[in-house]
């Protein structure tokens, strides 16, 4: 028995007999291989607690681990046997990223069933014999591929929750010799010959589509599917993938049986959704588009409004939820372009001062902003010209001919006679009393005494 306890890298290797003889109880912290190119390479259990990656091989037609393994990791394990069983018994797996097992011989990659946790690939394989002897349980992966020949791929029942597609095939025989429950996948691709493909029932919910395809015989016994999210979809059955004809559609949760109808070939395909691209006052470079199989669109398109910044795209014109690639849509659907007003940047062209004219007006240099109507006196539109007529210059006005000079008036001579004086005040005397006399006699006498005061004036 080997037992490393606290060990940073560990690395075993042989040559003949067994690297190993025994089981191994190996915890540290970085890598661990165990390589035997002529024999087995641990002869017992193997107990991995902590390691980054763990690597074990054999070139031989003897198990790379002739026992059960139990390995905790955080990283990617590899068991290989290119000529005989890849794992002699049960594999545990738990916390590590990438997982493969394969066997390039006549015999089953794992003979006990497998329970593997990871959060990366599973890839489960034997060339000419069982991928899994017994149950297959995966947890928490990204895609899980499992491929046998001859025997069923997974000899029993096989429960796989994943992110990712999920595929498992046999060249020859069965895919799974048992029922089949699959949650959370992508797509789902199922296939054998001359045996079901599913020989049980399968429970399957995917985000895209499932296919189940057997050559010879029929697919399985019942199909209960359910898109994920809700979307709403179609069932296609045939012979082959040639001839698939749209068959009643199944509402989510309902089982479905091919064998009752001979069915070698079931397509389960998502329905797409449109959605339609409101620019909300701008201009979009797309006006709708059409979801992918999974329910997301490939791409969004571009949006562009004068003065405002394009935020993205909204379920609702005012809050909602962004959208973005990861979007799944289960229905025909209208999104919202968002914006957010850019501040205003003044663009101002200068108006060159002109001298008035006689008959137009002239102008003192101003600037005027090409995207508003403000005008400043100055061209980094720090000074505001609140009124505009305050650059304006009246027209100057037709010119005038200077008018000719003229004597200046003199003054009357006051005549020196005391007759003409005392008459002159006498006459005015009498024009003051026919003012106010009867209106016959005024007109004879204003007549007489006007004439006499002319003279005399």
């Amino acid at each position: 028995t080997l037992t490393v306890d606290n060990a940073a890298d560990v690395t075993v290797s042989g040559a003949n007999g067994p690297a190993i003889t025994s089981s191994a109880s190996i915890t540290c912290t970085g890598k661990v291989k165990i390589n035997n190119p002529t024999g087995i390479a641990v002869n017992g259990n193997l107990t991995v607690n902590g390691a980054t990656d763990v690597t074990v091989n054999t070139d031989s037609s003897s198990p790379a681990i002739y026992g059960s393994a139990d390995i905790t990791c955080t990283g990617n394990i590899g068991i290989n046997s290119t000529k005989g069983i890849t794992v002699a018994g049960n594999l545990t797996v738990d916390g590590a990223t990438d997982v493969k097992v394969m066997t390039d011989s006549a015999s089953p990659a794992i003979t006990d069933g497998a329970n593997i946790t990871c959060t990366g690939n599973v890839s489960i394989s034997s060339e000419n014999n069982i991928a899994v002897y017994g149950t297959l349980t995966v947890d928490n992966a990204a895609d899980v591929t499992v491929s046998g020949a001859n025997d069923p791929a997974i000899t029993s029942s096989a429960s796989i929750t994943c992110t990712g597609n999920v595929s498992i095939s046999n060249k020859n025989y069965m895919a799974v010799s048992g029922n089949l429950t699959v949650k959370s996948a992508a797509d789902v691709v199922i296939s054998g010959k001359n045996a079901p493909t599913i020989n049980g029932n399968a429970d399957i919910t995917c985000s895209g589509t499932a296919k189940i395809v057997n050559e010879g015989v029929f697919a399985l016994y019942n199909l209960t599917f359910k898109q994920a999210d809700g979307r709403a979809f179609t069932v296609k059955t045939g012979e082959d993938l040639d001839s698939l004809a749209h068959a009643a559609d199944i509402e989510a949760g309902n089982a479905y049986g091919p064998v009752k109808h001979n069915e070698k070939v079931i397509y389960v395909e998502p329905a797409v959704s449109t959605v339609t691209f409101d620019a909300n006052g701008g201009t979009a470079s797309a006006e709708s588009a059409v979801t992918e199989i999974n329910g997301k669109l490939a791409s969004l398109p571009e949006a562009t409004r004068e003065g405002f910044k394009f935020i993205g795209w909204f379920t609702e014109k005012d809050g909602g939820e962004e959208v973005t690639l990861n979007k799944v849509f289960i229905t025909d659907t209208t999104v919202y372009a968002r914006w957010e007003e850019l501040p205003h940047v003044h663009n101002l062209t200068l108006v060159p001062a002109k001298d008035a004219t006689a008959t137009e007006p002239g102008n003192k240099a101003y600037y005027t902003c090409d995207g508003c109507e403000l005008w400043f006196a100055d061209e980094k539109g720090e000074t505001e010209i609140k009124d505009k007529n305050s650059v304006i210059i009246p027209a100057i006005g037709e010119p005038t001919e200077p008018d000719e000079p003229t004597e200046p008036e003199q003054p009357e001579e006051e005549c020196g006679c005391p007759f003409f004086k005392w008459l002159k005040a006498f006459a005015e005397s009498c024009c003051k009393w026919l003012k106010e006399a009867p209106v016959s006699i005024v007109h004879w006498f204003e007549g007489v005494f006007g004439n006499i005061k002319s003279i005399l004036d």
